[in-house]
């Protein structure tokens, strides 16, 4: 299984893989194959791009967070800001985009 796991990682295989996929439904080699072909192209495609949509994802509630951070330090000018977790990821994302440069706590920032 391990093995399998790591062929199926390598970009090469999965783009392989997704050509075969795309073949078997754009010749139509019958109806089973043509429906598997595109569902396996699907998948293939959403595969590939898990990581990428998961960045994505991360970084766009990232960008939303400095935000809303932003202006409530706008509307309450706290003299310290304190992050745990994601939390101090966000203070330093609030730091180096120059939205504060006051004192910070940051613990386990992620």
């Amino acid at each position: 299984y391990a093995v399998l796991r790591m062929i199926l990682q390598q970009q090469t295989v999965q783009l392989l893989v997704m050509f075969i996929a795309f073949v078997m439904a754009c010749f139509h080699f019958g109806e089973i194959q043509y429906h598997f072909g595109l569902i396996a192209a699907y998948l293939g495609v959403s595969y590939m791009n898990r990581k990428t949509m998961k960045q994505r994802a991360i970084k766009e509630v990232l960008e939303q967070c400095v935000d809303i951070q932003n202006k409530a330090i706008e509307t309450f000018q706290p003299e310290m800001l304190i992050g745990v977790g994601f939390g101090g990821a966000v203070i330093i994302e609030l730091i180096q985009q120059k939205h504060w440069n006051g004192p910070a706590i940051l613990l386990a920032p992620d």
